[in-house]
């Protein structure tokens, strides 16, 4: 377990290929403007992280993430791949540009220019 503390995008792209895990807290549990989530999540890399009731229903523990508020000592985290590849799925599917580009129509495209 190394505390990296706060990263730039590029330091964090770096370490995000030699981690096994990620652990990302927030004072009220993690939401869907998390950038440093979503890259773990696009990188391959499972995140541990704190869940609460306004956290974005695709994030669940065990699926897409490990909820810290779960676990506990001596627990089977689970499949590492399944949660890779489901956090990949909900990240590219609902939570990447090409998403957003997607759903915007052409008076939004056309007001950002």
């Amino acid at each position: 377990l190394r505390y990296l503390g706060h990263l730039s995008d590029y330091a964090l792209a770096e370490e995000l290929e030699m981690a096994d895990y990620v652990a990302v807290f927030f004072p009220n549990g993690v939401r869907a403007n998390s950038t440093r989530v979503h890259t773990a999540m696009m990188a391959s890399v499972p995140v541990i992280t704190n869940l609460d009731q306004n956290s974005p229903v695709q994030y669940k523990h065990g699926d897409t993430m490990l909820d810290v508020n779960q676990l506990a000592a001596g627990d089977d985290w689970g499949e590492a791949e399944h949660i890779i590849d489901q956090a990949m799925l909900v990240a590219i599917g609902e939570f990447s540009w090409d998403y957003l580009l997607a759903k915007l129509t052409d008076g939004d495209r056309a007001a950002i220019g």
